[in-house]
């Protein structure tokens, strides 16, 4: 199943885009430390999120990630945020060409210059809020890239 949300939305300097539904990636090296340990703090936070509401933990899924991230260099080498990728190819396109398959999948892309206000601003927007806690979701990914002063962000929730 693939349904989609889209929104931009300006909130505390953060462009937030989200996807949910039913590319081929590159291969990416996180030589940014600090792109890490953003993605550590938002894997966290969700963790936190769900696990908040008793909701099951999502599996982290390095594949899965590693889309996310190869999503994330794209938006930030062409600054451009949203669900539409390398070779026009969307979440879809890109998590099936990685190998994929799934029943319920989602996507949620953000922007900001500082990483602490991303996933608040996730949980601020109506459609985010429901792909971080959705109960049906049981994998995630997330990938994030630095560019100057910006941090680009894609987390993926799939369900086999």
């Amino acid at each position: 199943m693939y349904r989609c949300f889209v929104c931009l939305v300006g909130c505390l300097g953060v462009l937030l885009s989200g996807c949910q539904g039913s590319s081929s990636p590159t291969s990416v090296n996180l030589s940014q430390p600090e792109a890490a340990a953003v993605e550590s703090m938002l894997i966290e936070s969700i963790r936190q999120e769900r696990s908040s509401r008793q909701l099951g933990a999502l599996a982290l899924d390095g594949g899965l990630a590693q889309v996310a991230r190869a999503h994330s260099v794209w938006m930030r080498d062409n600054d451009q945020l949203g669900h539409l990728g390398a070779q026009g190819l969307g979440t879809v396109e890109r998590v099936r060409a990685a190998g994929f398959t799934y029943s319920l999948l989602a996507e949620n892309v953000g922007m900001s210059q500082r990483p602490e206000d991303l996933h608040p601003a996730f949980m601020g927007s109506a459609e985010h809020r429901v792909n971080i806690l959705d109960p049906e979701f049981r994998e995630l990914g997330v990938g994030v890239a630095r560019g100057g002063n910006r941090y680009w962000v894609t987390q993926l929730f799939l369900r086999p």
